[in-house]
């Protein structure tokens, strides 16, 4: 990871569930991929973690890959739903 300071990128607006189908959630499978230099796979997922969750301003995630329950792929721009809100 870089030492330099990047700006916070706005968080997108997330969506909630309040319409129609709210009360009726599913089982869903979400992944996140970073590309992460270290010495070993558990350094890299312990500061894959770090990043998660310490707001980051390396985290840039936005995107995500999502299975829905009968095992269909959705790719998510969280970013891109939040410009189309």
């Amino acid at each position: 990871m870089s030492d330099a300071k990047t700006p916070i990128q706005p968080q997108p607006k997330l969506a909630t569930s309040t319409g129609p189908n709210a009360g009726s959630a599913r089982s869903w499978r979400v992944s996140w991929e970073i590309d992460i230099e270290a010495e070993s796979a558990v350094a890299a997922a312990a500061q894959a973690l770090l990043i998660m969750r310490d707001r980051d301003p390396a985290n840039t995630a936005v995107v995500f890959g999502c299975i829905d329950p009968s095992g269909t792929s959705h790719v998510v721009d969280l970013l891109a739903e939040a410009e189309t809100a």
